[in-house]
């Protein structure tokens, strides 16, 4: 078994990085390449909105990966820099847990030099994503309450979803929240309004963690070189399950060793995990505690 390597002066050290983003996100990624890899990020203000908005004004198509790496092709086309990042989210309901909200967030890195590219995604469980339909005043400072505003922005709009008029985002102060609310109500000659949370990165500092969590793992793959090909980008690729109960020796669900792998070439290695003695609980067998 090989050995990744991480330098203590990393292959992107001085280097300039570019950020193609309208929301800000160098707030989350700035400090961790630059802490972890020496390098400099930079923001570069250009419409991504025009790949998909989250209100739906304008629908993302493709997939996330697609969307983020449109949007370093748009730095690469606007700048003469060789690397670039992209971030990418998406929320929406756990898939078994359908009360539960999720966040998932991508990072997209490109290297121009070495034809590199990166892909780093999670799932958070910490959103404050949330719409709901309200027809008073009293539920939409209920709503907003439980959305962390003002420190988080709500957007207001016609109810259905789907229906014409005006979009108020970025709120971010009560009395244009309940200006909006009584306008909307004006426009469309009904009671109820849609409330929505504002997840662009600028305006949920909550999502804006997750992006910068997300930031630090990128970064620390990036200073992690593949032990066969030297290229950066060598790290974790999926958890392999099968454990052995510590009784009968049944293979459980528990997680039994760790794939690294090279996003450049092919080379992969198979850790086991450091749990105990390598051996599992018996209360998670299935045959000792069917």
């Amino acid at each position: 078994m090989k050995d990744s390597v991480k330098g203590s002066l990393s292959l992107y050290a001085n280097r300039q990085i570019v950020l193609p983003s309208k929301h800000q996100k160098a707030q989350a990624l700035a400090k961790p390449f630059r802490e972890v890899l020496g390098a400099n990020l930079l923001e570069w203000d250009v419409d991504t909105d025009s790949l998909g908005t989250f209100c739906g004004e304008i629908e993302r198509t493709g997939s996330m990966s697609d969307t983020a790496k449109r949007k370093c092709a748009l730095a690469f086309d606007g700048t003469e820099v060789d690397y670039a990042i992209a971030s990418e989210g998406s929320f929406g309901s756990h898939p078994l847990m359908g009360s539960m909200a999720i966040n998932e967030e991508m990072l997209y890195f490109i290297d121009r030099t070495r034809n590199l590219h990166v892909i780093q995604k999670e799932v958070f469980y910490k959103t404050n994503y949330a719409m709901q339909k309200v027809s008073s005043i009293e539920a939409l400072h209920r709503f907003a309450d439980k959305a962390l505003f003002p420190s988080h922005g709500l957007i207001l709009r016609p109810s259905p979803r789907q229906s014409a008029g005006s979009i108020f985002k970025g709120i971010r102060a009560l009395v244009d929240l309940e200006a909006a609310f009584f306008e909307l109500q004006r426009f469309s000659g009904k009671k109820s309004v849609q409330v929505e949370t504002d997840m662009r990165a600028h305006m949920n500092p909550t999502r804006m963690q997750n992006i910068a969590e997300l930031g630090v793992v990128l970064a620390n793959k990036l200073n992690s070189l593949c032990p066969d090909c030297q290229n950066p980008g060598w790290g974790r690729i999926k958890f392999n399950t099968g454990l052995p109960c510590s009784w009968c020796h049944t293979p459980t669900h528990e997680v039994k060793s760790v794939t690294y792998g090279c996003v450049k070439c092919d080379y992969q290695e198979e850790k086991p995990t450091e749990k105990g003695n390598g051996l599992a609980d018996p209360g998670n067998c299935p045959y000792c505690n069917p």
